[in-house]
């Protein structure tokens, strides 16, 4: 049976469970994922501690890489809301993980450590910085 032009085309629903049991929150059909500055680090993994006598003593701490990146993007007004439903509703302000865009265009699933920051650029736009993690088991 064919689609009804008249209605609005299909939209993803606000999560989606993978094989592999992960929910994953749904970007807004509004918002590419792309981001327009993508600085990125991995986490520290060894532990250093301090001995009484000798030396500092080291050890890792786990052998996976957690891939941590700080991004921004400006957009336009008319997805202020788009965009902090996504953060704050879909994403449930860091709980469930999402898709978004490498500077290399592929989709990866990351998840939002930090609540964004907005800053007004004017009164037509405003630009954002989040803080994103990406677990070595995710796709």
């Amino acid at each position: 049976m064919a689609r009804d032009p008249s209605l609005p085309a299909l939209v993803k629903p606000p999560t989606e469970t993978l094989s592999s049991g992960l929910v994953v929150a749904n970007r807004p059909e509004s918002i590419t994922g792309c981001f327009a500055s993508w600085n990125e680090a991995t986490s520290q993994q060894v532990i250093r501690t301090s001995m009484d006598t000798g030396v500092v003593r080291v050890r890792r701490r786990f052998t996976h890489i957690i891939r941590q990146a700080q991004v921004n993007v400006t957009l336009e007004r008319k997805y202020y809301q788009d965009f902090m439903d996504w953060i704050i509703l879909r994403c449930q302000g860091g709980v469930l993980p999402t898709y978004v865009k490498e500077p290399d265009g592929s989709e990866q699933i990351w998840r939002i450590i930090s609540i964004p920051s907005v800053d007004w650029v004017d009164k037509n736009a405003f630009r954002t910085t989040l803080s994103l993690e990406k677990m070595p088991e995710w796709p």
